[in-house]
């Protein structure tokens, strides 16, 4: 699959596939293909060769209402998609418009305001919450419509320490749902994902878990990309790197198996 922005080519024969509860990052500087590539998957942007199925139907052809009902997308900025005066209203729009049965629905936007933890802020107007608690009106309403796929485009942007921990939580919950993450945060992916894409000038350049990523110097130079801190400290003590996170590095030395 390829893909041009007036005539500059932005991706470049991108070949990937994703299965049934997956939890992907897309990582990589500024101008990798990033943001691009998610587009192309929900159906906001078309290639300009090569096709993109989604459970086994080409979806070039269909229109991005129809694509959304499977892929939800959470924009980098939420006041992109933000346009009612409440935050309920916000996450009941998209099972409303679905024309789920009014059980269903309710479900299904309780389990939103449950998991994005905004049981208390139902009748405020999302524009006067801050950034952070924006960004999780934007995902509740995403998940509220119950997509297979659910696509994040720098979600921790903007939050604080109790914020990422909500949204590592919702991922987590999610575990029948597909979710593809596009971010800068290594120390985010390296926690919560088994398989990350790096890219770099409209192409993938790794597809991977986090310890042969994130201990890949070559790997991460091309990609002009910095380690997690962990693994920086892990590297720097020449501690077998194997060691992806804070719990896998505690019961380590707990267990007295750090190799020097």
């Amino acid at each position: 699959m390829t893909f041009s922005y007036d005539q500059t080519v932005v991706l470049k024969d991108i070949s990937v596939a994703f299965e049934k509860g997956e939890k992907v990052a897309i990582i990589g500087q500024n101008g990798a293909g990033k943001t691009t590539l998610s587009k192309l998957l929900n159906g906001l942007l078309r290639p300009d060769q090569g096709s993109i199925t989604l459970f086994g139907d080409d979806i070039c052809d269909k229109s991005t209402s129809v694509i959304s009902k499977h892929v939800g997308y959470s924009f980098q900025n939420p006041d992109d998609q933000i346009f009612h005066d409440t935050v309920k209203k916000e996450i009941a729009f998209g099972p409303e418009n679905l024309r789920f049965d009014t059980q269903h629905a309710k479900q299904a936007i309780d389990n939103a305001i449950r998991l994005s933890g905004l049981t208390e802020l139902l009748d405020t107007p999302p524009y006067n919450l801050p950034f952070s608690q924006r960004k999780f009106v934007t995902l509740a309403s995403v998940i509220a419509m119950e997509p297979e796929i659910i696509i994040l485009d720098e979600p921790t942007a903007g939050q604080d320490k109790a914020g990422i921990q909500q949204l590592e939580k919702m991922i987590h919950t999610l575990s029948d749902t597909t979710i593809i993450v596009v971010t800068h945060d290594m120390e985010f992916v390296a926690r919560n994902f088994d398989r990350i894409l790096v890219m770099a000038n409209g192409q993938i350049l790794s597809d991977s878990g986090a310890k042969e990523t994130f201990y890949n110097k070559p790997l991460m130079e091309k990609a002009n990309i910095e380690q997690p801190y962990l693994m920086s400290v892990v590297e720097e003590f020449l501690f077998q790197q194997d060691i992806t996170t804070v719990e896998a590095f505690r019961h380590r030395l707990k267990n007295g198996r750090i190799q020097q």
